[in-house]
């Protein structure tokens, strides 16, 4: 089928050099600096104390919203660039239909203001267990919520989901946004990014000794390092037929993105650029283009010297010696480092550039490196005018190893691939990991046996049988999910394929809450001790992205790399965006997976957690395929509103499959929410007890985990034993099980089902 094209219609910014699209652009564009002296911090305890921080942000309306006083500060920034961005749009405060319009938000630190809150009002004097009352100040750490409040506050209905992929985050939401939409899946998506300023953030960079102490100089013989700033931008993504539509203004289209993932260092990138140059080359296919189509290229330019001379040393492996004329800049010397933002900041500046027909300067920049393999054309100090007419120039968009391709609207022919609507999946192998070292590939065989490991502790887990010594250096929870991880490959015969195309291996995680024991230890750390006091080799391990990307590194694959939370729908998420890559052919196998671990500070927010993990090893369904399933639906819906999506998954599985289209349905996780019986009903088929996968009073507050588990437990009951599946149905004589419907109903009101189909 033809792809649906993707353009972008609207765009919204709080920066550190003015929090609207126009402020940003004129500062831009006249080469002012957004970055001066650290005010939110004692300046002694830092010697490099730059920082870009927002200096407008109480003039917003958000910032005197009661209602945002229980979020972090990420979630006030997402919703005061969501609105803009609608606005710009011309889409109004909430709207008319949002039933296909999905929320996708990146971000690094997420809600880390929420922990910094909590110690500095815990007295340390006291016992370091926290009270209930500070327990219910981490209860909003999960990240998820910066895409589903924006969601919920505008009426988005297509689904809500946050990408935790460190500084690239926001090019993935970016990414999947283009994906779902050209894939037809949906008309429209606010995408964009997030981060606010952190003790934690600036202590990192404080430590690993990559701060500058008078300027950001991305390129320069003289660079000193980086400078941490904060902000959001959001871009309007729209099908382009459904823009024209309604008359909306178009500022450029996507025509390709790719990720990567160098699976070298947990800090650094790869001298070569290894992953870089993969993700270029990939985005300029997918938008059929040839590098010499690109006549403008945005830099991660970070001002240090391993990003710098990776950056420069990958950009000449694609583009060759004409990098000596292709202007090339940095606007992180103006911003400083947005984190989560940082490349959905880009996005907006190079919409805008396409726009205006200028390219914005790198500023402090004057002495490009003579290390480089050419000499950068940096556009150095002052913006720059394209010299070709509107209709002819084009300004390409790329980032470090997420890449897109972005210009201006033109005639052109669709590129077709197979639909996902219509591809088959197959899982290949599943591994589940339950705290002891219980780990098996079947889950209902000693279930009550199962259930009482739950209760032993991650320490008792024997990570070291399946990963080797190196473990010492992989975070607790990547040891759990590394194990489960390992073991999916070695069955599903996949070593192959690891060794000889490591890059046609894509990871797609999802998680909640899992750094959330490392982050308060990180920043519990620095106010007790001071920041020279906080070990750096702890650091990796606050981000959330911290399992997937330690892994791929661990491993040595090289794919696309994608953390995702999404609360209890993450699962449901992850597979989606997993299959996306299938469907593009930019993978021939996904690991799927989830993890989450236990510990105080998880207790004391959630009442219970346990520690759990699970990983699907995903591949395009052959021929002969004895058990395949096909794309989740996720909507964004208060609870009530799921009955009226489920009548619509049962219409359109008997359009697929006849009458009766479904013979049971798995309750993935929400029971509390829903009387899940009518849930059931309204999809059809026998309902299955919640003994069979008892959620919560299973697993405990397991959060993303809980529908990764359901597609394991489906394949289960359509392949295992009659008996032991007759005990577990409503019913004492069920039919012959072929089909299986897969639901979810979280916390946050995302509703998400799948179908399973048996065939042999």
């Amino acid at each position: 089928m033809a792809n649906k094209r993707v353009v972008i219609t609207g765009l919204g910014v709080v920066s550190p050099v003015g929090s609207s699209t126009e402020a940003f652009w004129n500062a831009l564009t006249g080469s002012v600096s957004g970055v001066d002296r650290l005010t939110r911090l004692p300046n002694a305890l830092y010697p490099r104390d730059l920082a870009a921080e927002i200096k407008d942000w109480e003039d917003l309306p958000e910032a005197q919203d009661a209602s945002l006083g229980e979020y972090g500060q990420a979630v006030g920034y997402a919703l005061a660039a969501a609105r803009m961005a609608l606005g710009d749009a011309g889409l109004g405060a909430v709207l008319a239909d949002g039933n296909d319009c999905s929320v996708l938000i990146g971000t690094t630190m997420g809600n880390q203001d929420l922990v910094e809150q909590v110690i500095d009002r815990h007295d340390l004097n006291e016992a370091s267990v926290l009270t209930p009352e500070e327990g219910k100040g981490l209860a909003n750490f999960g990240a998820s919520l910066l895409s589903t409040v924006v969601a919920r506050r505008f009426g988005c209905q297509g689904g809500a989901m946050t990408f935790v992929n460190a500084c690239a985050a926001g090019n993935y939401a970016v990414g999947s946004g283009f994906a779902r939409i050209r894939s037809g899946q949906e008309s429209m998506a606010p995408v964009g990014g997030a981060d606010p300023f952190s003790r934690a953030c600036y202590t990192i960079f404080h430590r690993l000794s990559a701060s500058a102490s008078t300027a950001c100089r991305p390129f320069d013989q003289r660079r000193e390092g980086m400078v941490v700033g904060e902000g959001a931008a959001m871009l309007v993504l729209e099908e382009y037929e459904h823009a024209l539509a309604r008359g909306a203004h178009i500022y450029a289209e996507v025509t390709g993105y790719a990720l990567t993932c160098d699976a070298y260092h947990a800090t650094a990138p790869h001298p070569e650029g290894r992953g870089a140059v993969a993700a270029m080359g990939r985005a300029l296919q997918l938008a059929g283009l040839s590098p010499d189509d690109i006549d403008y290229v945005s830099a991660h330019g970070t001002g240090t010297a391993a990003n710098d001379q990776s950056e420069a040393v990958a950009m000449h492996r694609v583009f060759g010696e004409r990098l000596a004329s292709l202007p090339v800049s940095s606007i992180k010397s103006s911003l400083g480092h947005c984190m989560g933002a940082a490349s959905a900041f880009e996005a907006v500046a190079c919409a805008l550039a396409l726009h205006h027909q200028v390219a914005p300067p790198t500023i402090n920049t004057t002495e490009i490196d003579s290390a480089f393999p050419v000499r950068l054309d940096v556009v150095p100090g002052r913006a720059r005018a394209a010299d070709a007419p509107c209709d002819e120039q084009r300004l390409r968009l790329r980032r470090q190893c997420r890449h897109r391709a972005v210009q201006p609207i033109r005639t052109r022919p669709p590129i077709t691939t197979q639909s996902e609507t219509t591809m088959e999946f197959a899982i290949a192998n599943s591994r589940y990991t339950l705290a002891a070292d219980t780990s098996s590939p079947a889950l209902l065989p000693g279930l009550a046996e199962r259930h009482a490991a739950l209760q032993a502790p991650l320490a008792d887990y024997d990570s070291e049988r399946r990963l080797g010594r190196k473990i010492r250096y992989l975070s607790d929870a990547t040891r759990l999910f590394g194990g489960a991880a390992v073991a999916v490959l070695d069955e599903a015969r996949l070593a192959q394929l690891l060794s000889s195309a490591p890059e046609r291996i894509g990871v797609y995680t999802c998680e909640e809450t899992v750094n959330l024991r490392d982050d308060y230890q990180f920043d519990l750390c620095i106010k007790v001790h001071g920041p020279d006091e906080a070990s750096p080799l702890l650091a990796p391990n606050t981000l959330a992205n911290v399992v997937g990307s330690h892994f791929a590194s661990y491993i040595g694959i090289t794919g696309p790399n994608c953390t995702i939370a999404a609360g209890q729908s993450g699962g449901m998420h992850a597979l989606q965006t997993a299959l996306h890559g299938l469907v593009e052919g930019a993978i021939d196998c996904a690991l799927v997976g989830g993890v989450e671990v236990a510990s105080d500070y998880h207790r004391a927010a959630f009442a219970v957690q346990r520690e759990v993990a699970v990983v699907h090893a995903l591949v395009p369904a052959p021929v002969d395929a004895g058990l395949v399933f096909y794309a989740p639906r996720i909507r964004m819906k208060a609870a009530a509103g799921a009955l009226e999506l489920a009548q619509a998954l049962k219409a359109e599985a008997q359009a697929r499959f006849g009458t009766p289209a479904l013979d049971a349905v798995i309750l993935a996780c929400g029971s509390a929410l829903l009387d899940m019986d009518a849930l059931c009903s309204a999809i059809g088929g026998l309902g299955v007890s919640n003994s069979l996968l008892p959620g919560e009073r299973l697993y405990g507050y397991g959060e993303s985990c809980g529908t990764l588990l359901a597609p394991g437990l489906a394949r289960e009951v359509l392949w295992g034993d009659a008996d032991l599946v007759r005990t577990h149905i409503l019913g004492s004589q069920p039919p012959v099980l072929r089909r299986l419907g897969i639901v979810s109903l979280d916390e946050q009101g995302q509703f998400g089902a799948l179908v399973m189909e048996r065939r042999a």
